[in-house]
């Protein structure tokens, strides 16, 4: 289901049942009513009913296959932050272990609020997370994962900001927990905000490839399902794309190799130039290999591209070369 339709309290049941057999409806209707009465009169940024998240994060972790006690906490896990309900409330009203993975979730958030932290720093408080209580770490994946679907609403820098948080954090634990399509959805997400020509021009290639090859897809996802079905293999065969932002980073990758490649060939005729030169005028090849060194070491310090590394150590290569002329003793 897209992230733009309206998702219904009946589709989070429909999944749940779907994955879980024992799911508890009551518990999870009685949530619902609960998140719907608190957040009544709130609106997120879109102008739609604040219930719609929840609504949203709780239909992400049913389609996991997560128990009754996480969609609940995914139904309730912004009550305690946006409205004037506390741990207690959630305690008296379903139980310690959903009020447990709701006061995860908030302390989590409440984090993250603060001031441009470390990669490193964010990673420890996620980890923490996790030693106590796994679901937290998903139900914070579903949330983001809304989140990110939802940033057309915010202004430039805070989708820059959250998309850039989405690819370098979220997405790599996703990852690390095995959460693949998790992991897929929130870079493609991100993408799409970070690099939004890119993801654009991709789209639009995407699309013309697949209108030329679209009978040549089917013909073959054909003769897989006929194959499938001699064999009396159950299967569901799909034709999908390709995930965009794999693309635009195996393209990225690609110009990065060629490039370092480039340079290391200039590099080194400029080596056996300057080594010619040193014949040429008598002087100690070696001596005017210390400016380079040097440079690259600084360049090093400085988190510098090759480029500037070369490109940065020519003008005291040039001093050393021609001291005289320009009126300087080295």
């Amino acid at each position: 289901m897209s992230e733009k339709c309206v998702i219904t309290i009946e589709d989070v049941l429909y999944q749940a049942k779907r994955k879980n057999r024992n799911i508890d409806t009551y518990r999870i209707k009685k949530a619902y009513s609960y998140a719907e009465n608190k957040h009544k009169n709130q609106y997120r940024k879109s102008g739609e009913p604040y219930i719609i998240h929840p609504l949203h994060v709780a239909y992400t972790l049913a389609k996991l296959g997560l128990d009754t006690q996480t969609i609940c906490a995914a139904l309730l896990h912004d009550v305690v932050e946006d409205t004037n309900a506390c741990y207690g409330d959630i305690e008296k009203e379903f139980g310690t272990e959903i009020a447990q993975i709701v006061e995860g979730v908030t302390k989590i958030t409440e984090l993250f609020k603060s001031v441009e932290e470390k990669q490193a720093e964010n990673y420890n408080k996620m980890f923490g997370a996790m030693e106590k209580d796994i679901r937290i770490i998903i139900l914070k994946l579903a949330d983001r994962l809304h989140n990110i679907n939802t940033l057309e609403h915010l202004k430039r820098d805070r989708q820059i900001a959250i998309s850039k948080e989405t690819i370098e954090l979220y997405a790599p634990i996703a990852y690390k927990l095995g959460m693949y399509e998790l992991k897929t959805q929130l870079e493609d997400g991100a993408f799409k905000y970070l690099y939004p020509d890119d993801y654009k021009n991709i789209i639009i290639e995407l699309e013309e490839k697949k209108k030329q090859k679209q009978e040549l897809l089917e013909k073959t996802k054909e003769k897989i399902k006929q194959e499938l079905k001699r064999q009396r293999i159950t299967a569901i065969v799909k034709i999908e794309t390709k995930h965009l932002y794999n693309i635009y980073k195996k393209r990225r990758n690609s110009m990065s190799t060629i490039i370092s490649a480039l340079l290391i060939i200039l590099f080194i005729f400029y080596i056996v130039i300057l080594w010619k030169f040193a014949i040429k005028t008598g002087r100690s090849g070696w001596s005017l290999f210390i400016p380079i060194y040097s440079n690259f070491v600084w360049c090093n310090i400085a988190k510098l591209e090759p480029i500037w590394c070369i490109f940065s150590f020519i003008p005291s290569i040039v001093l050393r070369m021609y001291p005289n002329n320009i009126g300087i003793s080295i």
